[in-house]
């Protein structure tokens, strides 16, 4: 898409960057997946017993440039901004480029924030703390950012973030429950 794109950032007077977005400069080994007519890249490889069945046959790796996003927002938003959007779809490298936007202050530069959940691209033993990322980003940009985003609508398709297992919510959930809803609680 990249020549569609320049096309658009010329009518619209933007400026296309093609590379991906992440928390460096630098080059990243992308694995990307066919399924009939859709193409799509992800940073993190899941292990093969993960992967759903066509991701296995269809899947290649390519290399890319990535730009620090953090950097490239401080310098398109020297100042928090009356009017911005940020759509972050990273196919699973949100749990990674998320805390490094909010640690940098990129995040509480933006007005409106979009981003997409993929909860099933991180191996089984991280998804628990990226669910705890998903979870608190509302009150960690509360905390972090003077003038957090105006409107944060988060993206979680089903197919990406339902029905995958999350190691060690069931413990959590017994441990933290309501009195006699799951278990003993903590709290008596």
């Amino acid at each position: 898409f990249a020549g569609k794109l320049t096309q658009l950032a010329e009518v619209i007077g933007a400026h296309f960057v093609p590379a991906a977005a992440w928390h460096a400069d630098t080059m990243l080994r992308l694995e990307t997946t066919h399924a009939g007519t859709s193409v799509g890249a992800s940073v993190s490889a899941l292990d093969d017993h993960d992967k759903r069945p066509y991701q296995r046959a269809y899947t290649t790796t390519i290399n890319v440039r990535a730009v620090d996003l953090a950097a490239f927002v401080s310098k398109v938003l020297p100042s928090p901004s009356a009017l911005s959007l940020m759509k972050l779809d990273v196919e699973g490298g949100e749990y990674k480029l998320l805390p490094w936007l909010l640690a940098e202050g990129a995040l509480c530069k933006l007005t409106y924030l979009i981003p997409e959940w993929h909860l099933s691209r991180q191996p089984p033993p991280a998804r628990l703390a990226a669910l705890g990322l998903r979870l608190s980003f509302h009150a960690m940009l509360q905390s972090a950012c003077t003038h957090p985003p105006k409107l944060v609508e988060h993206d979680e398709p089903d197919e990406m973030n339902s029905f995958f297992p999350v190691p060690g919510v069931n413990e959590l959930a017994r441990r933290y429950g309501a009195p006699g809803s799951m278990g003993r609680s903590p709290f008596r």
